[in-house]
Order: structure tokens, then sequence, then C-alpha cells
């Protein structure tokens, strides 16, 4: 009888410890992965959920500047409560820190961490820029920013061109600006309103967050034509077909203003006399002599832009006169007498 009943003892000993070893679950376990996306205010956290243990009522990340980060420091909670890998978005960082961060696993009875990692967030910068001068002509040049760096930031408050005839040009120079600029790229300007035959410096600036950067700083100088003093032979074609050549004399009187004086006398059917044609920058004007005003007195004179290639020294007028009898449109050009 003794022996019966210490075999029903060993065989209920056997039953219940091997049904209990059957319900014992593996413990909670998450793996604190490499970290990917980094910028200078945020960055990508990765982790791990290699067992949910007896259930997870909330996992993610936690970081911190000191060495031991947990759940009472800041923390992400991830929602998808699936088995395998996890990220964890984290924003509002300061730029150029060091941060600790790890996985964790919580339930009502225990919180779980992986291993200590640790971060530094990248530092915002000055911006980056290069310039080129593409082209130069009497009164305009073009030029080139190539913006290669925003200095961390997600956007560029403003670019622009510094201009100026003396070196070292800076901000208070500034004459061409784009704003709220959104990526790196090229962006091409005109410097127009320029004075022949100057020299100019100029740089790029850039401004974000952090401050002011600029290009290296470059020098050119403006097309000066061939003779723009000296004497010109001068063709006129009228739209009715009639011409007109003479001889004209081109004298600087200005900074940027000649003035043209016929010599001798026109090969013309009327022969009359026109005036005196002033070249300011590229624009013509033509003031008539008294004798011309008191012939034609109730005339009208309109004058568009000229135009001096910078390359031969020809200068190309339009104008256009309104007679009584009609309206007369006038090519006239002048060609140095080399």
């Amino acid at each position: 009888m003794r022996e019966k009943i210490t075999l029903l003892l060993t065989c209920f000993a056997i039953l219940f410890f091997g049904c209990d070893k059957d319900n014992v679950m593996d413990p909670i376990e998450v793996e604190t992965l490499d970290f990917t996306q980094q910028y200078c205010e945020s960055i990508t956290l990765n982790g791990k959920i290699i067992n949910f243990g007896k259930g997870i009522d909330s996992y993610g990340h936690c970081w911190s500047k000191h060495s031991t980060p947990t759940i009472n420091d800041d923390k992400t909670v991830v929602n998808n409560q699936i088995k395998g890998n996890y990220q964890s978005t984290v924003t509002g960082l300061d730029d150029g820190e060091k941060y600790y961060f790890r996985s964790y696993a919580l339930n009502n009875d225990e919180i779980v961490y992986g291993e200590v990692k640790e971060f530094i967030t990248n530092e915002y910068d000055l911006p980056s820029l290069n310039l080129k001068v593409n082209l130069v002509e009497s009164f305009s040049a073009k030029v080139a920013i190539s913006l290669t760096y925003m200095g961390g930031y997600d956007n560029i408050d403003e670019i622009g061109i510094c201009l100026s005839i003396e070196d070292s040009t800076d901000i208070m120079d500034s004459v061409l600006t784009i704003n709220n600029i959104a990526d790196i790229g090229m962006f091409e300007l005109d410097l127009t309103d320029l004075s022949m035959g100057q020299k100019y410096f100029v740089k790029a600036f850039a401004i974000n967050k952090k401050g002011i950067s600029y290009s290296e700083e470059y020098e050119f100088t403006t097309l000066q034509p061939y003779y723009i003093e000296g004497d010109y032979s001068v063709v006129t074609t009228r739209n009715d077909g009639v011409n007109a050549s003479w001889n004209e004399k081109i004298t600087k009187i200005g900074v940027d203003t000649y003035l043209t004086e016929y010599v001798g006398t026109f090969t013309y059917p009327l022969n009359p006399d026109y005036g005196f044609h002033f070249i300011e920058k590229n624009k013509i004007i033509t003031v008539p002599t008294q004798k011309l005003a008191d012939k034609y007195s109730n005339d009208v004179w309109s004058h568009k832009d000229g135009n001096i290639d910078a390359q031969t020294g020809i200068i190309t007028i339009y104008y256009t006169i309104y007679f009584e009898a009609g309206n007369k449109t006038f090519t006239a050009v002048f060609t140095p007498k080399k």
C-alpha cells in the first residue's frame, strides 16, 4: 500500500511540474539597434522586440543627455504592437550635442531596457556657396550663385549679390537678393545699370539662422567700346526708303554721357539740320536745333533705346519723328572711322 501511495505522488508531481514548465513564457526582451537619419535637431532611432513575454503595454525609445536614460526622461511610444523591428523619430534636439538612448518595453509588472547607445547631433553651420561671373557687357553682367550647403537648416533666409567699385564689398553693398531658398542649387542673376568701362568687385552671400557667409570676391570690368570718342560715319535708313549719310564726331561730356556733333554736310534730298544726339549709357537722346524746331514746330520726337556693340564700337539709334504729313521711323548706324 505504501508503495502505491509513493508511486501515485511521483506521477502527480511529474504531471504537475511538467504542465507548469510548459506554461512558463520567455521573458520580455528588447534590443537597441543603431540610429539612422541623423540631423541637427532630429534623428531616427531603431529597436527590436525579440519577445513579448506575458504581454507589453507600451514600448519605444527613451533618451537623455546623461548616460542612463529611463522612461522618466524623454521617450517615444510606438503604437503598433508587433514583434520585430520598429523606429522612433525624435525631434527637438539640440544641435552638436551628445545623447544616450535605448529601447524599452513596459507592462504592469516590469520595465525592460535594451543596451544603451549614444549619438551626437549634427552641428548647424554657416552656408557654403560659390560665385561665377558668366557674361560681362558694357552696361550689364550675368552672375551665377552655386549654393552647395545649407548649414544643416531646412532653408536659407536669403542669398544675394554684393557689388561695389571698391574691394572688400559686403552685405551693405547688396544689390540683388532672393529670399527663402528651400534647397541647394544654381541661381542666375542679372546685374544691370552698370557703368561702361568700370571695374567692379562682386561677392555672393547667403544668410541662415547661424549667420552670414560670403563667396570668394571677384572683380570684373565692363566692356569699353572701341572709338567711343572720335569720328564716325553715319548712315540713316528711313521707313519710306529715303536714306541719308554724313559724318559725326563723338565727344565724352560726362561719366556716362557723350555728345555727337555733325561734321560736314548731309547727303540727303532735303538736307535738313537735325540737331545733336546725346548718348547716355545705352539710351540715345536727340535734341533738334532751333532751325529744325522752327521748321517743324508741331513735330514730336520719340526715341527708343539704342545699343552699342562693345566689340566693334558700332552704335545703332532708333527714333521716330511725328511729322504733320505722317510719321517717319529712322534707324541710324554710327560706324567708327579707324
